[in-house]
């Protein structure tokens, strides 16, 4: 009798076990989807005469588009130096822009002076994307103060750069503060077959590090140490608004915002 009862408490206690297993299981996976995206959220208008790209930010569009401002570092505490990233886009391009606020140009740290180099280690930007919204795979990009440029594809095994895209990039310093870059990029580069539909949403997220006189990564979506983890980045939303600007480029001619019919 004994070891009856032995047997049957032990097989109660391995079901138990199972069933804790099962129920756990089945919440991580809850919590990973929920996790999913950081609520970060950018809109993404279109513009109807491009910017040019010349790592000086004075064209008309980015005047007219809202920044996302890296706020935050990778530790969750508030980033000493002010940056703000913009993006617009046209039928076949991407554009993004990059201001950092910044007095101390004689500290920018940019030893990276050849194509796939350790940009990270300079004073740089980061800009990943999302395209297939997937929480897995994306695309990164680094660009230093020299305009230095690495990239890289994530597919799912991780980044190793070197991926020689056609990515047109340009930087440039203020003449006695702050520094800016530029990049376009075209959807087809990207995989991309035709162009976003309005209110479609892919992954993104717009990084940095900051190394003037301090050493410290900054981010805009609240993705925690790692900047390597999609399921942490915003979601950018395509917009059928149109930024109408004149192809002068000067404040005058600014005739407001449209819908695409």
């Amino acid at each position: 009798m004994t070891r009856i009862m032995f047997l049957i408490m032990n097989k109660l206690f391995y079901n138990a076990i199972i069933t804790m297993s099962i129920l756990a299981c089945m919440m991580l996976c809850f919590l990973g989807t929920a996790s999913a995206d950081s609520g970060a959220e950018y809109t993404i208008i279109k513009t109807t005469v491009p910017p040019k790209v010349d790592g000086k930010l004075d064209d008309i569009i980015w005047k007219f588009v809202t920044p996302a401002e890296l706020t935050l570092t990778n530790q969750r505490a508030k980033a000493t130096k002010k940056s703000l990233a913009y993006a617009v886009y046209d039928k076949d391009y991407l554009y993004f822009a990059f201001h950092r606020f910044d007095k101390d140009l004689k500290k920018l740290v940019a030893n990276a002076g050849a194509r796939d180099g350790n940009v990270w280690e300079d004073d740089e930007f980061e800009l990943f994307l999302d395209t297939n919204h997937d929480h897995a795979t994306y695309w990164q990009l680094c660009i230093n103060v020299k305009n230095v440029l690495w990239d890289c594809k994530n597919s799912g095994g991780g980044c190793q750069g070197g991926e020689n895209t056609n990515w047109e990039t340009a930087a440039s310093k203020g003449e006695k503060e702050d520094w800016f870059a530029e990049v376009k990029i075209s959807f087809k580069d990207l995989g991309v077959k035709q162009t976003p539909k309005p209110k479609d949403v892919w992954g993104v997220n717009f990084c940095g590090r900051v190394m003037s006189g301090i050493d410290e990564w900054v981010t805009w979506s609240d993705i925690g140490a790692s900047f390597h983890v999609p399921t942490g980045f915003g979601n950018m939303i395509f917009s059928s608004e149109s930024a109408a600007v004149s192809s002068r480029g000067k404040l005058p001619v600014v005739w407001g915002k449209i819908k695409n019919q």
